[in-house]
């Protein structure tokens, strides 16, 4: 009931962030693409802090880049709001690095009821490959609460796993924006003409 109830927040969230993206960036010009990178960054925050528990936050990425290609507001403002999903996203996700780091003992036990061969699988990486894991699990479809949970429970050095997720969730939500941007694009062409 408790899932059902944050799932269906986390949706209206990203659906009403969109509708205010577009009310601001129309009716305030530059000083809406301020706000608007806010919103995102805001919103990915909030939508990658919570553990195990998916926030549509790439629909939101993916249509700030198609709302930049249906009002014909460049590529550029589709980056950006690539750039600020990226840094949210990184900042939210610190949230499973420190659960981690703080509580050991309880994600073990946590893990147990989740998936501890893979937890253990992603730790041994990380001893061996450090922050390259971190940026591959970053850039990846992958749910990344795991990485940061077995990057704190081995006292991974906090600076190093946030510059890991910072450049991976920036590459990657920069091409989930430009995917909506020239998916539109795409569309329009073979649709309209």
């Amino acid at each position: 009931m408790v899932l059902d109830d944050l799932r269906a927040f986390s949706e209206k969230l990203v659906s009403d962030a969109l509708f205010l993206i577009h009310s601001l960036v129309l009716e305030h010009g530059v000083f809406g693409y301020v706000l608007a990178f806010g919103v995102v960054m805001v919103v990915s925050i909030i939508g990658n802090a919570t553990i195990f528990l998916p926030a549509p936050v790439v629909l939101l990425v993916f249509g700030s880049g198609a709302f930049a290609a249906q009002y014909n507001l460049g590529v550029g403002f589709a980056i950006l709001m690539g750039i600020a999903g990226g840094i949210g996203a990184a900042i939210g996700e610190m949230s499973s690095f420190f659960v981690g780091y703080l509580g050991q003992r309880g994600v073990r036990k946590f893990s147990d009821a989740l998936n501890q061969k893979l937890l253990l699988k992603i730790e041994s990486q990380i001893k061996k490959h450090g922050n390259w894991i971190v940026f591959l699990g970053a850039l990846s479809p992958l749910p990344f609460d795991v990485f940061g949970l077995a990057a704190g429970v081995l006292r991974m050095d906090a600076k190093k796993f946030f510059a890991a997720t910072l450049v991976g969730k920036i590459i990657r939500d920069v091409l989930i924006a430009l995917a909506g941007y020239y998916g539109l694009e795409l569309l329009k062409k073979i649709f309209v003409g």
